[in-house]
């Protein structure tokens, strides 16, 4: 599957799926806060696939419109080439990852904890949304699948969270009764 497929999910919050040069179907958030345009985790066609183009025209209209900076947020350090694509495309743009001081009001990163990469979900509050990279995946029917070890802090503090809606870069998104899921995932580790 080539292209780019858009989902509006709330007023300023989009989630997109695209297929990268490598590799399956992947999502990735657009959030307008007050004071930026965020992209977490951006994953784009590949270059030559004219859904690309067709994307950053999309894009392009939307940080005109809004006029505010263009901060890509991500989940993990190191998110590749389409994170730097869309940092060289908008001038003043910046990036975020885990451990990389403070991200714009309205989204907190909360660390995952566990071995590895430092790992964060992102906590939108004023959508009462998670917008996860590789810790959770999505099922169909709305279920989620733990996907990476979280430390017992993690897990209670997103277990604490008002959720309604979660945001996973694989799989389906829980855009209802995204508490529910979670809480269902969590019991399972």
């Amino acid at each position: 599957m080539a292209g780019v497929e858009v989902q509006r999910v709330a007023d300023g919050l989009w989630r997109w799926t695209a297929v990268p040069a490598r590799g399956n179907e992947v999502a990735s958030a657009y959030l307008e806060l007050a004071d930026a345009v965020v992209l977490v985790d951006p994953v784009l066609p590949a270059e030559g696939d004219p859904e690309r183009e067709r994307f950053w025209r999309a894009l392009d209209r939307d940080v005109e419109r809004l006029g505010r900076p263009v901060v890509v947020a991500e989940t993990r350090a190191g998110a590749g080439a389409d994170a730097a694509a869309a940092i060289g495309r908008y001038p003043g743009a910046g990036r975020w990852a885990p451990g990389a001081g403070p991200l714009p009001a309205g989204l907190e990163g909360l660390p995952l904890g566990g071995d590895g990469d430092p790992e964060v979900v992102l906590w939108v509050a004023g959508h009462r949304t998670l917008i996860v990279g590789r810790a959770l995946e999505g099922r169909s029917g709305g279920g989620l699948v733990v996907a990476a070890q979280l430390d017992p802090a993690a897990r209670a503090t997103l277990l604490d969270l008002p959720v309604e809606r979660v945001l996973t870069a694989r799989g389906a998104p829980v855009l209802v009764g995204g508490g529910v899921a979670l809480r269902a995932a969590l019991s399972k580790v």
